[in-house]
């Protein structure tokens, strides 16, 4: 079964209802569950997706620049080594 998608002007649309109703509030619970039969998914699902959607994500990985297998350091006496022997 194919993974539901929600639509981005739908989430936007839904965090603007919900910010302006307290966080423990019955009317924000029956919005999600409205929101949820809507799309077909889990209340758990959106509020994941609400979650992903404020998190800010990186432009670059951390380690740009650096290999992912071998540290540098063993990348450079291995390449040295291969070279020697040679």
């Amino acid at each position: 079964m194919p993974k539901k998608q929600l639509v981005a002007e739908a989430l936007i649309d839904l965090h603007r209802r919900l910010s302006t109703l307290a966080t423990r509030s019955h009317e924000r619970r029956k919005i999600m569950q409205e929101t949820a039969n809507l799309y077909g998914v889990s209340e758990q699902s959106l509020y994941r997706a609400l979650a992903q959607r404020a998190r800010p994500r990186a432009l670059r990985r951390s380690d740009r620049g650096t290999p992912r297998v071998l540290p540098q350091d063993k990348m450079r006496r291995r390449h040295e080594t291969e070279f020697k022997a040679r």
